[in-house]
């Protein structure tokens, strides 16, 4: 279940990584 939590931690964080470079 931690692995999951941490999974979706990181799924959020890479979206916003992305949405960032595309407004950059």
């Amino acid at each position: 279940l931690e692995l999951q939590g941490e999974f979706e931690e990181i799924s959020k964080e890479k979206a916003r990584l992305a949405t960032n470079e595309v407004r950059i």
